[in-house]
């Protein structure tokens, strides 16, 4: 309750729709929507949704398609077998997702087949996932100088679980104005 009584003075000070709750994932959004019910005051949303966000507005006239969940597997599976990957689904996605959100290709054989295959498919799809979008708003900020920040405050849950593309996202909203805030430590 103190962390809802602070989120509630956040709202006063900053006004309505300047406070946002991000999570890492689509549960952590579940749980702070049952958490604050139908409260139109806190804008509750993933990071790939808030750097979607943020392109709209500093790139409104380009189109950035998310990448639909089941499309994403799609091309893991595709990706796997193409690579001769020999791990199963979800080891291919954990190592993946682990590319994704660092950047940083694995020397082995197989496991650098599987990455350079899925970056491939998913540049041929046109399509955006959550590190592709972080990255993207990233890359437009700093190069047009012009990062605004989406909201007054930041209220961040799960920052122990943030990986350093997060990170670097957030970082950006803060020199560009954004007050941050962790739900583990409200302080």
């Amino acid at each position: 309750t103190v962390l809802l009584h602070q989120l509630g003075e956040l709202v006063t000070t900053a006004g309505q729709g300047r406070v946002a709750v991000l999570c890492t994932t689509a549960t952590g959004v579940a749980h702070w929507q049952r958490l604050l019910g139908l409260q139109n005051s806190v804008t509750i949303l993933t990071f790939g949704a808030a750097a979607w966000q943020g392109l709209q507005q500093q790139q409104p006239h380009q189109t950035w398609p998310i990448l639909n969940p089941t499309v994403e597997a799609e091309l893991w599976d595709t990706a796997r077998r193409l690579s001769g990957f020999t791990g199963s689904r979800h080891e291919a996605t954990l190592h993946g997702r682990a590319y994704r959100y660092q950047k940083t290709l694995a020397n082995t054989g197989p496991q650098r087949a599987l990455l350079i295959a899925f970056d491939q498919l998913l540049e041929r799809t046109g399509g955006y996932d959550t590190p592709g979008l972080l990255r993207a708003h990233i890359q437009a900020g700093r190069q047009t100088a012009t990062t605004v920040p989406l909201f007054d405050h930041l209220v961040v849950d799960h920052a122990h679980d943030l990986t350093a593309l997060e990170l670097t996202w957030l970082i950006d909203q803060a020199l560009a104005g954004a007050t941050l805030h962790c739900a583990a430590c409200p302080t």
